[in-house]
């Protein structure tokens, strides 16, 4: 295993430097810590935690939780969070919560009897509310999470849903698309990701000049993956009824969906129906046509989560204790 004197004598930087840098404190240039950062990478560098935590510091170990049924969006999005943790010198352990209190529970007592040094809570569905959204959460110190506070003091790191579907509206209206529609899984409750869609939506539309029409929203009954039933309502209603050139999707399982009713009804995608989805998962860019989507920037997502993290683990009190990360429209075939 490589010490940090291998890495100073790779980099001819002072040992005490390299341990600076390596603990992210600031003062360093950017081509000083890629330097080093890179040095560690190449020898397979790894902190000693349990000797860290003799001396009284950090354990090195994060955790995250999320639900068995939380879309696939937020498990990209843990995987680009354990890639930044893991580059920072962290370990991540994962509580998968299958809508159990007492699942729940256990992870945080384990989680507290290894001493991690903090929990990135990326779980949804939730209720915001200004006090402690789970009993015990608090106890455990340093919480990011995601787009709500789940605890008093805790940070978060929240995903501007309504400004990715106004950037999808601004877009097709340039493409000269007038009737746009909108289906999505469910109408959400206050605040979560569904309803900001629909905020997104109606600000879009305003500011396109477009007038705003209920009936070109589609709500559906909270399936995750639509069901044939789904698609024939959402076809009739948009397509047939209301005659929409173009629509959003719930997420890009939706939206793919939807392409293939599109091409069954004999209709060009996007010359009659142009389709955006929400998401850019994997599987956007191999769609037929492929998919213009918009992306949750996962990677500036997990950077700013850390950031956070580490900012509360110092003691250091953070300059925001709400992060917005801007998602951004990736344009493809299909619209």
């Amino acid at each position: 295993m490589s010490s940090l004197a291998s890495i100073a004598r790779a980099t001819g930087l002072a040992v005490t430097t390299v341990s600076e840098i390596l603990r992210n404190k600031p003062g360093y240039s950017e081509t000083t810590k890629q330097k080093v950062m890179e040095a560690a990478r190449k020898l397979s560098y790894r902190p000693n935690s349990a000797a860290r935590q003799l001396r009284g510091g950090r354990s090195g170990l994060m955790a995250a939780l999320i639900g068995q049924n939380n879309p696939q969006a937020n498990f990209d999005r843990l995987a680009a969070l354990e890639r930044v943790a893991y580059s920072r010198g962290y370990r991540m352990m994962i509580g998968q919560i299958h809508n159990s209190d007492g699942r729940l529970d256990e992870y945080l007592r384990d989680f507290a009897a290894r001493g991690v040094d903090g929990i990135f809570w990326l779980h949804q569905p939730f209720a915001p509310r200004g006090e402690d959204q789970q009993p015990g959460v608090s106890r455990l110190g340093n919480i990011v999470s995601l787009d709500h506070p789940v605890a008093s003091d805790a940070g978060c790191v929240r995903i501007d849903y309504a400004a990715g579907i106004e950037q999808a509206i601004a877009y097709l209206a340039r493409s000269g698309h007038k009737r746009i529609g909108l289906a999505i899984a469910a109408a959400g409750a206050k605040g979560d990701p569904l309803q900001a869609r629909q905020l997104g939506y109606k600000r879009g539309l305003l500011a396109q000049q477009i007038e705003f029409q209920k009936d070109r929203i589609w709500i559906g009954d909270g399936a995750e993956t639509p069901n044939a039933a789904h698609l024939q309502s959402l076809f009739d209603q948009l397509v047939q009824r209301q005659k929409c050139d173009a629509i959003l999707a719930s997420n890009d399982v939706w939206a793919a969906e939807l392409l293939r009713v599109l091409r069954r009804a004999k209709l060009r995608v996007p010359q009659d129906v142009a389709v955006v989805g929400f998401d850019n998962l994997m599987f956007a860019a191999l769609c037929d046509p492929a998919l213009t989507t918009i992306d949750q920037q996962h990677d500036a997502f997990a950077t700013a989560a850390v950031n956070l993290m580490e900012q509360t683990m110092t003691g250091k009190e953070a300059q925001h204790r709400e992060v917005v990360i801007q998602p951004k429209v990736v344009v493809r075939e299909s619209a």
